[in-house]
């Protein structure tokens, strides 16, 4: 049922081995924001990622309070 292709039958261009590039990059980022009795809030600690072209990213954490917006 399945023969081998011949190359030379094939319309398709050779293909390259996936290289994706950085397209965002974050170095020692922090965040902290004043709650409401003025305290200083600490969210987001020396954080260190890079989003390369292709990936996929999901902020997961609770409901309310968990910085997934800051």
């Amino acid at each position: 049922m399945f023969d081998k292709v011949n190359k030379e039958e094939s319309s398709l261009p050779p293909t390259k081995p996936w290289d994706p590039q950085p397209l965002v990059t974050f170095n020692e980022v922090c965040f902290s924001y004043k709650t409401i009795k003025r305290e200083k809030k600490r969210v987001l600690h020396e954080i260190d990622f890079t989003i390369n072209e292709g990936d996929y990213v999901a902020l997961v954490g609770n409901n309310g309070g968990a910085g997934k917006s800051s």
